[in-house]
């Protein structure tokens, strides 16, 4: 919500992993933001065929998840096994500097 509000960006929501590829392929966003809401240290893998479609490969993704905490974050420079990723809850000005960070406008 914080990002529809901000006339910078333009936001497209995709609650269905398997229409999100559809819909990625029509929107083609600079960044796609994956909110992993997986209580499972294996959730990871449903995420695999998405992001294993060659579009996602030219995306920056950047996924926010529950099961991390900030000092994981920090002790992984925000990367863990290829994916950028922060700890949830974050911040509205601390998502808008990873998006900056890695979206080049």
């Amino acid at each position: 919500m914080t990002l529809e509000l901000d006339p910078t960006y333009e936001v497209c929501v995709e609650n269905d992993l398997r229409q999100a590829i559809v819909t990625v392929r029509n929107f083609c966003p600079d960044i796609i933001i994956l909110d992993v809401n997986t209580p499972h240290p294996d959730g990871d893998a449903d995420h695999a065929p998405f992001m294993a479609d060659p579009v996602f490969k030219l995306i920056p993704v950047l996924r926010l998840k529950t099961m991390a905490n900030q000092q994981e974050v920090d002790e992984h420079n925000g990367r863990s096994e290829g994916w950028v990723y922060v700890a949830k809850p974050v911040n509205a000005s601390r998502l808008i500097e990873l998006i900056e960070q890695y979206v080049r406008f």
